[in-house]
């Protein structure tokens, strides 16, 4: 992986770091107001996917959060469903009726860790999973199957996503 800076008129490499496997789903991910955003992404290791969050902001990459044994394929979306200051991720593998959702703790000022898990069990393969602001708070829009359905839920990272408005298609999403 190549770290590079836009100054305006070049693209100066600013450092180099290896990773196992190619980096994918990259993101960028506020974990804490006023801090730089972190680079997000997940890395196929064979049989399970990491995803890893690092600060970019020195020009060398610093681990911030990881999570390991992600099933292969996996992907995340990010939120503030608890109304915390911190962010949740929400994993999922396109074709599987789950959600994991892991909150974001600062054990000391600066330092990450994802907090204790939830599973929640949608009854249906999940397409994509996108976060939705809303002025009464965030809500989740999960495409299902194929892309032939969907539903936008009310979702507080504790109890259950509960379905509030359901999309049916007849073309795919």
């Amino acid at each position: 992986m190549a770290l590079l800076r836009n100054d305006g008129a070049e693209f100066p490499k600013l450092a180099e770091a290896a990773l196992p496997r190619p980096a994918t789903r990259g993101n960028r991910v506020t974990l804490k107001a006023g801090q730089p955003e972190a680079a997000c992404f997940l890395i196929n290791e064979g049989k399970s996917d990491i995803f890893r969050a690092e600060n970019l902001s020195s020009g060398k990459p610093v681990p911030l959060l990881t999570v390991s044994n992600l099933p292969a394929g996996s992907d995340y979306a990010s939120g503030s469903f608890r109304h915390t200051p911190l962010p949740e991720f929400v994993f999922y593998k396109p074709g599987a009726a789950n959600l994991l959702l892991r909150p974001v703790e600062e054990s000391a000022a600066g330092k990450f860790q994802f907090g204790k898990e939830n599973n929640f069990d949608l009854g249906q393969p999940i397409r994509r999973v996108i976060t939705l602001d809303e002025p009464a708070g965030q809500k989740l829009l999960v495409i299902f199957g194929e892309g032939e359905k969907a539903g936008v839920f009310e979702f507080d990272g504790v109890k259950a996503p509960v379905l509030k408005q359901t999309i049916v298609s007849p073309m795919k999403c």
